[in-house]
């Protein structure tokens, strides 16, 4: 089963359940995985604190350049990318390795195969245990943030038998989408404040998006929001 925590700001609590409904699990007698998909900012291994027996660098072949001696500047590959990484103008073709999410749609659309690719080493992928629990994650290279789906696809893939607990990162944007897409069950973690309320409905709207109907838990509950009630309700 994979199980995948979510919430639509940081600081809500996720971390927090995400690491004891691990322990929960595996201290009544299941198989337990968890793996930190906040590949940006991991924490889990402050919680869990797992001995790390296994590190292995993550790289991918990425467009590194365009060359512009093949380069007919027909501004095909401008049009196709949707996060603005390549400028073409009549006299160069620009490439900004930031804003790319290597998702190759460039080099399809290339007439002439213009665009250069290296491998690229994005990150490092850790593996470990916290007690019976097998602990996975990774850590982004800096200015590597365009990255992040491809290194969270590495962490999912070590997921085993038994329950997989997924710890996401905040927010609705890619990485979040990348970790909860694929899950047996969603839940996102809340709490009772108006900014709470705001981006919990954020984050539903993103799950329903992608087919999945996500499960609410409200953390620091002694606060009352009659807001969060009524909508949860609906």
């Amino acid at each position: 089963m994979k199980i995948a925590i979510s919430s639509g700001k940081g600081g809500t609590g996720k971390t927090f359940v995400a690491t004891n409904v691990a322990a929960t699990f595996s201290k009544n007698g299941k198989t337990v995985s968890y793996l930190d998909c906040d590949v940006e900012e991991p924490n889990g291994h402050l919680f869990l604190q797992p001995e790390i027996s296994q590190e292995e660098t993550v790289d991918i072949l990425s467009p590194v350049r365009i060359d512009n001696e093949r380069c007919i500047h027909c501004g095909r590959c401008a049009k196709v990318c949707n996060y603005n990484a390549i400028a073409i103008t009549k006299d160069v073709a620009l490439f900004f390795p930031p804003l790319c999410h290597v998702c190759g749609a460039c080099m399809i659309v290339c007439p002439t195969d213009a665009i250069v690719e290296e491998n690229k080493d994005i990150g490092v992928l850790k593996h470990g245990k916290s007690g019976d629990i097998a602990f996975h994650y990774a850590l982004l290279k800096a200015g590597e943030g365009g990255m992040s789906p491809r290194l969270i696809r590495k962490v999912k893939a070590c997921a085993g038998d038994g329950i997989n607990i997924f710890d996401s990162p905040p927010g609705t944007a890619c990485p979040v989408v990348e970790t909860v897409k694929g899950a047996d069950l969603v839940v996102l973690v809340t709490d009772p404040t108006p900014f709470g309320v705001h981006d919990l409905k954020l984050s539903v709207s993103m799950c329903r998006q992608i087919g999945q109907e996500p499960v609410v838990v409200v953390n620091r509950a002694e606060y009352r929001d009659d807001a969060l009630k009524a909508y949860c309700a609906r």
